[in-house]
């Protein structure tokens, strides 16, 4: 069953961007490791511009299947996906 209303609760959105935060400070871990590997003249801006936007659209894809897997099995099977994992213990 759809809970819209969680949508409005403002930890949701700290959670998810607390996420998105710690995901993005791997991808610049990232982006530094191969600095010493670019050219003297680089165009950095669009390199670090690049890395955000592909994690972010890697965490939104990763998102968009894994709910979409949790709620294809909450319609087949009935349990409902907040108990995921009180079933696999």
């Amino acid at each position: 069953m759809l809970q819209w209303s969680l949508l409005n609760n403002a930890n949701i959105w700290k959670d998810a961007a607390t996420q998105m935060f710690f995901t993005l400070s791997l991808g610049f871990g990232a982006l530094i490791a191969f600095s010493s590997y670019m050219p003297l003249h680089n165009q950095v801006m669009r390199d670090a511009y690049t890395v955000v936007f592909i994690n972010c659209g890697t965490s939104v894809f990763a998102g968009i299947v894994v709910f979409s897997i949790l709620g294809y099995r909450e319609h087949v099977t009935g349990i409902p996906a907040t108990e995921v994992g009180y079933y696999f213990r």
